[in-house]
């Protein structure tokens, strides 16, 4: 993943989608290198040795995670995602992060906008640029009455969801902090609840993406 890190990276943009789109942008982030460098010594050694373990699960031979799939790479803003967000009320703990990282479907590494395009469109779950909880977090919306399970798998849902997750969490603040969700239960009956849905939505808050919701 390529972060922007210039004035003039920002400013193409911005003449090429224009302020609408520009809403999304991660504007005043530190880079990589100037989070890694604030981090304690104790964070550092967690990131440290969560990418010490990946690279020698990757050489040892074991081609295969819990999911069955073949090895991957993390890149290191994902490695310190993982050390920040890691289960527990303690953070930077390397035990329960790579807990984390060994069940990581890495089908989510490779999920984007584009893929998720009609799914998006029907506004059932997706983020909202500039949407505050009082307590300053980015939010993400739902709309469960968009939801028809007859006509929208479980796998195209949870994609939205951890799609629209990720994103949020390329932000310093949100990744250390949390996210929020404000889900809006207008219209919602029966024909729009999946007990499938319901268990993996909450696996994924819990456990299956590496990702902090904030507590509202």
């Amino acid at each position: 993943m390529t972060y922007l890190k210039t004035d003039l990276d920002m400013n193409v943009l911005r003449a090429e989608l224009g302020e609408g789109p520009m809403r999304f942008a991660p504007l005043g982030e530190r880079t990589l290198e100037e989070q890694l460098k604030s981090l304690t010594v104790e964070e550092k050694e967690c990131f440290d040795e969560l990418k010490k373990k990946w690279s020698e699960k990757k050489g040892s031979g074991d081609d295969a995670n819990q999911n069955g799939s073949h090895q991957h790479d993390y890149s290191d803003e994902m490695l310190l995602r993982f050390a920040r967000c890691s289960p527990g009320t303690k953070k930077f703990n390397p035990k329960t992060a790579w807990k984390v990282m060994k069940k990581y479907d890495p089908r989510y590494l490779t999920v984007t906008a584009a893929s998720m395009e009609k799914q998006l469109l029907s506004k059932t779950l997706f983020c909202v640029p500039e949407l505050k909880s009082k307590e300053g977090h980015d939010v993400f919306y739902m709309r469960p009455s968009r939801y028809f399970p007859k006509e929208t798998s479980t796998q195209e849902i949870i994609d939205n969801l951890a799609y629209c997750m990720q994103v949020m969490v390329e932000k310093e603040k949100a990744c250390t902090e949390g996210i929020a969700f404000a889900a809006n239960m207008a219209d919602w009956s029966m024909s729009n609840f999946s007990v499938s849905y319901c268990h993996q939505f909450m696996m994924m808050l819990q456990v299956k993406i590496c990702v902090c919701a904030a507590a509202h």
